[in-house]
């Protein structure tokens, strides 16, 4: 097991997706073996869903086929 480990907003901002893509691999390869930084990632991932769902912003008509087509879209 590690014996060092990330700092609490390192893995804040892993779960927000707010790293560079070379610190996002350090962190999820120490989290790959580190259950306790694993649980505080899925942790902040639980509050950022639930403020997004208890977001009332408008959406626009069309939207949710829009994401589903970019979604299904081959690779660029």
């Amino acid at each position: 097991m590690a014996h060092t480990h990330p700092e609490p907003d390192c893995l804040a901002d892993f779960a927000a997706g707010r790293l560079s893509e070379a610190k996002a691999v350090v962190v999820a390869t120490h989290a790959t073996l580190c259950p306790d930084c694993r649980a505080a990632i899925a942790d902040g991932e639980a509050v950022a869903g639930a403020l997004l769902e208890a977001c009332e912003a408008p959406v626009s008509p069309g939207l949710g086929s829009a994401v589903r087509a970019a979604l299904d879209a081959p690779p660029v």
